[in-house]
């Protein structure tokens, strides 16, 4: 995937390359053929491109030599060879066919949004590719943070985004009886405490690379503190901790949190718990009990895993492979389950299928098919490094996979916004009209033309201006009004129409709009769920047949 944070990025460094050659000062044109060469797809976008390379080679040369060079220094930038472009994911190590095992882990806040695809599909791919297992485990251990509709919700989109490649569904909340014996395991070999510390006291003594009182406490008295913890002690007063190295660099894998008391009912077991796993222990055990082969974490999470790794060597058990990879951030735009959440509630959107937001349920309903988010995800792959991306450069990726998808199977139909009736002279007959342009497999459509049409409220604005064709029906507008013939030398503009008759229709659009209209009578063939393509507006999927109602997918 080419995003235009990795133009950037790449103009950037070819400035800083091209400067450091002529005595401060990147000369644009000169970079202009290697940036083709890396990036040949735009050729079809040379001015936009120009454009970029401006604004970055006068920023660089706005900079003074020894500012370009600690740029170069400090990022490394090196006049890297060409590299092939990948096709497909690249190899896991040490999988085995038919042996890998992957999860996916979302929390049941709310259902998937975009930022949940890169996770899933990457896992899901790997799985398919080494003919593995792909697990769904939904992370419910925190009972204030659950949208009970999410469970069910989750799995379908899941299942949506894969293509079905899910193998099994768990839910945490189900296992607490395991995350009970592997804790009372761990007591009993010493490697875990109950600690009653306040949290402020607990924190400047590990600060200070100190122990806490409890940290040595017997195991007798430690496995006396965690009955307490399920009747005795109240909320707050005892968390276990997993004894580590005190002195560790990083105060965050100091003696961590593994269980803590929570007193609030959970929507799934209500009061049967009140001792709930923190993530770091239940992840850690779940991976292992599961036959975890590979996992794949964002860069943010390393700690957590040094935190986890001690478990795995406390009890013995076999690592998996580890791969941590970089974020995709969308700049000035945070997707964010919890606010969607506040907005739906508020009326705001009208659900989480609200065609304005980028949640996949959403992304469905407009038309959007899994293997063009799958695609923007596998060219991508498992990247170390961290994007920050404007989000309608990202969907424009998406919407170009998308597009190769559908264009070929989408029905082309006239719709015609705002109509106005204008009145021909001497015509009524009926024409035939092919339902794409070069598939011939979708057959034709007829249409019945009388003396009176509609056009959109826009074209009928510029009747005066210039000469006009109805599309797939006749040069001019013979209408009384209007002699649009006369105007001699102009380059007829074609322009859709219906018959006045025309069943009326709705476009809910992304941005928040609606487009009101007349379109083809064939519109009402049409089942709920198809996409087509309305000529000079975009591909539209139907969303509702009565009356009807279509979602825009993009252009």
């Amino acid at each position: 995937m080419i995003l235009m944070a990795d133009i950037k990025a790449r103009t950037r460094e070819l400035a800083l390359l091209n400067a450091k050659k002529f005595e401060g000062k990147a000369n644009p044109k000169a970079l202009l053929g290697a940036l083709l060469a890396e990036f040949p797809d735009y050729r079809k976008n040379i001015k936009g491109l120009q454009e970029i390379i401006n604004t970055i080679t006068n920023e660089i040369n706005s900079m003074t030599i020894a500012e370009q060079e600690r740029a170069i220094s400090k990022e490394q930038i090196t006049d890297r060879p060409k590299k092939e472009k990948r096709t497909g994911l690249p190899e896991l190590k040490n999988a085995v066919k038919g042996q890998v095992v992957m999860r996916m882990e979302p929390s049941p806040s709310g259902p998937l949004h975009i930022g949940h695809a890169f996770p899933l599909i990457l896992n899901s791919e790997y799985c398919r590719m080494y003919d593995g297992k792909m697990i769904l485990r939904i992370s419910d251990t925190n009972a204030n943070n659950i949208y009970t509709p999410a469970y069910k919700m989750i799995e379908e989109d899941a299942r949506w985004l894969t293509n079905n490649k899910i193998d099994s569904v768990i839910i945490q909340s189900d296992r607490m009886e395991l995350y009970y014996r592997t804790m009372r395991k761990l007591i009993e070999k010493n490697h875990a405490y109950v600690c009653t510390c306040k949290p402020e006291d607990f924190k400047k003594l590990t600060d200070a690379k100190t122990v806490c009182p409890c940290r040595n406490q017997t195991t007798e008295k430690n496995m006396k503190r965690w009955q307490l913890m399920f009747k005795g002690y109240k909320e707050g007063e005892a968390v276990v901790r997993i004894k580590t190295d005190i002195k560790h660099k990083n105060p965050a894998v100091r003696d961590w949190p593994a269980a803590r008391i929570n007193d609030e009912p959970h929507p799934r077991t209500k009061n049967k718990y009140r001792v709930w796993p923190l993530m770091n222990f239940a992840v850690a055990v779940d991976d292992h009990d599961l036959g975890l082969t590979h996992i794949i974490k964002g860069k943010d999470h390393i700690t957590n895993t040094e935190r986890q790794m001690y478990m795995y060597d406390y009890l013995n058990w076999k690592h998996p492979e580890f791969i941590h990879i970089g974020r995709i951030n969308f700049k000035d735009f945070i997707v964010s389950t919890s606010q969607t959440r506040k907005a739906i509630d508020e009326k705001i959107y009208e659900g989480w299928d609200d065609v304005r937001i980028p949640f996949i349920r959403a992304l469905k309903r407009r038309g959007f098919q899994p293997e063009a988010i799958q695609k923007i995800v596998i060219e991508t792959g498992p990247s170390k490094t961290d994007k920050t991306v404007e989000i309608t450069d990202f969907f424009k990726t998406i919407e170009k996979f998308n597009r190769d998808i559908i264009d070929s199977t989408s029905h082309r139909l006239f719709f015609v916004e705002n109509p106005t009736e204008i009145i021909l002279k001497d015509v009524n007959k009926t024409i035939e009209i092919e339902n794409h342009p070069d598939n011939k497999t979708l057959g034709t459509r007829k249409i019945e033309v009388k003396e009176i049409i509609a056009i959109a409220q826009e074209d009928y604005n510029t009747l005066k201006k210039r000469p006009v064709r109805l599309r797939k029906l006749a040069d001019g507008i013979l209408d009384k009004n209007f002699k649009t013939q006369d105007l001699k030398n102009q380059r007829p503009q074609v322009i859709q129409w219906v018959p006045n008759s025309s069943p009326k229709a709705t476009i809910q659009t992304p941005n928040g709009n609606t487009m009101t209209g007349l379109v083809e009578k064939d519109a009402q063939k049409l089942k709920e769920g198809d996409i087509i393509q309305f000529e000079r507006v975009g591909f539209c999927r139907l969303d509702k047949k009565n009356p009807l109602i279509f979602c825009f997918t993009h252009k």
